[in-house]
C-alpha cells in the first residue's frame, strides 16, 4: 500500500497530546519490546550502547531504555516534530532527528542497536529498509521491532469502513533473512480493547493520529463523517463490536560477523 506521508505527518503531529494520553497498548508493546531486546543483547562493561529509535513518537522506548542501560546514546527518529518535541525532557543521552525512516540521514556500521515500536507498519518497501538498516547496523548488532500484523482487526472485517493492511510476519521473516540477518526471537501477543460499536473503535483510532485513510486515498474526512452517519441510521445493528483485537508481532534480529 502507497501511504502519502504528508497525511501521515499531519494526523500525528495533529494528535500528539491525545496520542500521549490514549496510546495504553503502544505503550505496553513498548515496555515489552524493550524487554526481549534486553533478554537478547550481552551488555558489556563499560561498553557505550549507539542506539537508533525509528518513529519514536513520544519516547515510550527511550523512557524504557534509560531505566536499563546507563551508558547509551539514544538517537530518535520520527516524521513528526510535534512528536519528538513532546517529551519535554532532554538528556545528553538523547539526539532527536526529524526524517522519514524511508530514507535515513546515517553512515553504514552507525549502530549497536536499531529498534522501533509501533512504525513499521507504515513503511511501503520492506526490501529496501531492511536493506538499509543491515547496513547501519554494526556487525553482531541487534534489529528489533514490533508492529501490529495482518491478524489484526478481524471484528472489522465485515465492517464498511476501509481498514489498512498490516504487514504479514512470513513475508517480513523471509526479507529479514535474505539481507544478512539472523533470527533470535519472533514472538506474537494479542491485546483486546473493548468498545460499544465500531464507530468508538474507529474514534480510538483518530485519538492516536491511526486514522490516515479517513482523510487519505478513500476520501476526506467529510465523506467519513457521511457515510458514518449512514451507517448508523440504516445499519447500527452490523456495528455492534464486543472487543476489538491486536496482533503484536515482535522481531529480534541480529546481523552476522
Amino acid at each position: 500500500m502507497n501511504f502519502d506521508k504528508k497525511i501521515i505527518n499531519y494526523n500525528f503531529s495533529s494528535k500528539v497530546y491525545s496520542y500521549n494520553l490514549n496510546a495504553n497498548i503502544q505503550k505496553k508493546v513498548a515496555k515489552n519490546l524493550c524487554q526481549f531486546f534486553l533478554q537478547n543483547f550481552e551488555l558489556k562493561n563499560n561498553q557505550k550502547i549507539k542506539i537508533l529509535d525509528l518513529g519514536s513518537g513520544t519516547s515510550f522506548v527511550a523512557k524504557n531504555l534509560l531505566k536499563k542501560i546507563d551508558n547509551c546514546e539514544i538517537y530518535e527518529l520520527d516524521l513528526s516534530f510535534e512528536m519528538l518535541n513532546y517529551f519535554q525532557k532532554k538528556p545528553k543521552k538523547i539526539i532527536k532527528i526529524c526524517a522519514d525512516i524511508e530514507n535515513l540521514p546515517f553512515t553504514e556500521s552507525s549502530f549497536d542497536v536499531i529498534i522501533s515500536s509501533f512504525s513499521l507498519q507504515w513503511i511501503q518497501d520492506f526490501e529496501n529498509l531492511f536493506d538499509n538498516l543491515e547496513k547501519l547496523l554494526k556487525p553482531r548488532a541487534i534489529l528489533a521491532f514490533a508492529l501490529p500484523d495482518n491478524n489484526s482487526f478481524a471484528e472489522l472485517k465485515s465492517s464498511p469502513f476501509f481498514i489498512n493492511k498490516m504487514p504479514a510476519v512470513l513475508d517480513l521473516s523471509n526479507i529479514l533473512t535474505q539481507n544478512n540477518l539472523n533470527q533470535k526471537l519472533i514472538k506474537n501477543e494479542k491485546f483486546y480493547e473493548k468498545f460499544p460499536n465500531v464507530i468508538e473503535a474507529l474514534k480510538a483510532f483518530k485519538k492516536i493520529g491511526a486514522n490516515y485513510n479517513f482523510q487519505g486515498e478513500r476520501g476526506t474526512l467529510k465523506k467519513f463523517k457521511e457515510l458514518r452517519n449512514f451507517y448508523l441510521k440504516n445499519f447500527q445493528n452490523n456495528l455492534k463490536l464486543k472487543e476489538l483485537s491486536w496482533s503484536i508481532s515482535y522481531f529480534i534480529y541480529s546481523k552476522n560477523d
